[in-house]
Parts: structure tokens; sequence; C-alpha cells
């Protein structure tokens, strides 16, 4: 559980510490849709990253709302501090992956996308956030839908894949002792 984290941010964090564990060549960069049209990630030879963005996006610049997601009642347990509510929290992975060694094969471009999707849903499985050592990824992942996103014109810049999915977090009250304060002097009883 990761009380006070961003939940997204845990598994943003736990993807990037999984690839460096595992030496998987393509960055995880920051949270956020500005990474995604950085122009370091468009260069022939290099650029293939992973990046998670809030709400369910589309690959559209303009700034139209995006849906976040849904509020549910949190289970009870007797954690402190307790869940108030579960946010099933709409998210976009976006995979963007080049093959270096051949820039003008449109094909290898795309299987360099579709390798690259592979071990970021395995990395996303099994994330630990690596500043409170909870696992965010397992059961709290439910995917969606996948787009591939129009390339541009020069097939050496690599392929894009948006993948919808919903992560799972609960939202946590204040500490026990705090949220419901017991009583610090008693009362005499009516007379």
């Amino acid at each position: 559980m990761n009380r006070g984290r961003s939940g997204l941010i845990a598994l943003s964090d736990g993807v990037r510490a999984y690839f460096e564990a595992n030496r998987i060549d393509a960055s995880v960069p920051a949270v956020g849709w500005r990474q995604r049209t950085m122009w370091t990630n468009e260069g022939p030879g290099g650029g293939s990253r992973v990046i998670f963005m809030p709400g369910q996006f589309d690959g559209g610049l303009d700034s139209r709302p995006l849906k976040g997601g849904s509020f549910h009642k949190a289970r009870q347990t007797h954690d402190d501090p307790r869940p108030l509510v579960w946010w099933a929290r709409l998210a976009t992975l976006s995979v963007w992956a080049v093959d270096p060694d051949r820039p003008d094969d449109e094909e290898l471009q795309i299987a360099a996308t579709e390798d690259l999707l592979e071990k970021a849903v395995s990395a996303a499985h099994n994330a630990i956030d690596p500043v409170t050592g909870s696992p965010v990824g397992l059961a709290d992942l439910i995917w969606g839908d996948l787009t591939w996103v129009r390339p541009p014109s020069d097939a050496a810049f690599g392929r894009e894949i948006l993948l919808t999915f919903t992560h799972g977090s609960a939202l946590f009250d204040l500490p026990i002792g705090i949220a419901t304060p017991q009583g610090a002097v008693a009362r005499d009883p009516p007379t």
C-alpha cells in the first residue's frame, strides 16, 4: 500500500527499477503528458521509452478533459490509517520503440514496439515501489484497449502504442488517533 504516494508514480518508479535491474534498454521518464512529445523520444537510433500518463489518453494534443477513473467503497480493514475509498484510476501507458539497426524497415519497428510493450506489461505486473517496498502491480492492474498511433512519415523514428489500463489503489484517512480522537476529559453524569 502506498500511503501518501501517488499509486501511478509508484507504479512508474517500480517499472523503472525493474527495467534497470533487468537491463532493459528503454527509459521510463517521469509520469505525465509532456514527456511523450519530447524530441529525445523521436530521434533515429534512440528514444525507446515507456511513459505513464494519468487518464484515458487518446494521443490528441488538445486540452480536452481526460476520464480519470472512479471511486468505490474501500474494503473494511483494521489498517491504520484506514482506506477510505478505492480509486479505480484510468491511466495510459505509452510505449515508443525504435530498432536503430534497420531504421527504414517498418516491420522491424513494429516488432521492436511489440517487444517493448511485452516487457513493459511484465514489468508493471511485477513492479515493486522502490520507496515503500510494496507491490504496486499484480492484481491492481486491469489492462484495456490498445491503440497504434499513426507513424511519422519516416519509419526511422519508431512506432508508438497507447495502452489504456486501470490501476487500483486506496486513498487513506488520517491515522485513527487523529481521525477519531478519544475524549481527554471525563464528564460527570448529570445528577
